[in-house]
Order: C-alpha cells, then structure tokens, then sequence
C-alpha cells in the first residue's frame, strides 16, 4: 500500500508528464497538453458546480466542454504565419420587410495583439440609419467577438424598443450557434 506522500509524488509526476507531453490529438489538431488542462479545469469547475449548486453534470457535457476550449484556445494561440486568411464572399445589405428594422453586426480581431473590437448598424426598411455602436471588447477569438456584436446589438434593440429586427451577421459559426436546438447548453456563455 501507498503512503500518502508517495501518491502525492506519483499524482505530481502524472500531471506533469501529462503537461510536458508533445503529442497531438490527431483528430482535433490539438496538444494533448491543452485538451487535458482542460478537462483538469472543467472538472474543477464540475465538482464546484456539485458542492455549491448541487449540480450533476454528465461526463458528455464535462468532455465537450473541455474540447470545445480547447479548440478555442488552440485557434488563439496559433502563430500568425499559420493562420490561414479567408477572402470575403461578395456579400451586400439585405433590406428587411417594411414594419421591420435591420441590425448589421460584425467583430474583428486583431491577428497580432488578439485585441477585439465589435459594432453594428441599426436601418429600416428603406435603408436609412436609425442607430449604431461600437465597442472595444478586449482580447478575444474572432467567434467571440462577433457574439459579443450580436449580443450588444440585442441589448441595444430591447433599450430602444426595436419589436422586429432582422439581425444580419457574416459569421455563420455564430449564427448556428445561437440558432442550435442545444444553444442553451453551450460552453460559450454568450450563446
């Protein structure tokens, strides 16, 4: 049997040998070093949720939040040279149906500093601006930063008393996010 100070050694040399390990997660493209500091820390926060909440998570939702950080944060800390630039789809406004008002948003970050800002336009149906806003929103992911234009841009409607809005966004992963029957259970507090 084990003495308490030799599992503690054993636990410390797993962790770390965990931490300092150079394999990839081949299906995710991801360190194994991430995904399971991650599951560290989702687990931490699983078992908080348990002593304060009295909540039970499910090891699935414990896991895909762990994985969804972690491709989160593997996208971030990406060299710039990797990252791979897009060009823009020809996209033009959308005029929405009379009685209803149309809010553009749109996020951008800053692929060097990861320093995020967001804003959005506010039009009727004939096109004539009615509102706007921007924001600097810190350091961020770019699908962060266009949730954080929706999600201002939807406080913005409920101060102004906007009833029908059409939100326009270029970013499909946004949109299918917050359009997802499963929304609710997002890793991303802004879903």
């Amino acid at each position: 049997m084990l003495s308490a100070r030799s599992a503690m050694k054993l636990m410390k040399t797993w962790i770390i040998s965990n931490l300092c390990t150079q394999a990839n997660i081949m299906e995710w493209n991801v360190p194994w070093s991430t995904l399971f500091i991650s599951i560290i820390w989702q687990l931490w926060k699983s078992r908080n949720d348990f002593v304060f909440n009295n909540l039970i998570p499910s090891l699935d939702s414990i896991v895909g939040r762990a994985t969804t950080w972690t491709g989160y944060y593997a996208d971030i800390v990406k060299p710039v040279s990797s990252i791979i630039r897009s060009i823009p789809l020809s996209t033009s406004w959308r005029q929405p149906d009379v009685g209803w008002t149309c809010l553009n948003v749109d996020g951008v970050v800053s692929p060097l500093t990861g320093a995020a800002s967001i804003g959005g336009l506010f039009r009727n149906s004939s096109g004539l601006w009615l509102s706007d806003f921007q924001k600097v929103v810190g350091t961020c992911h770019p699908l962060q930063a266009e949730l954080w234009a929706i999600f201002t841009g939807l406080e913005i409607t409920w101060a102004q008393g906007f009833e029908l809005l059409e939100l326009q966004s270029d970013c499909v992963e946004a949109v299918t996010m917050i359009n997802s029957l499963s929304a609710e259970r997002s890793p991303l507090p802004l879903v």
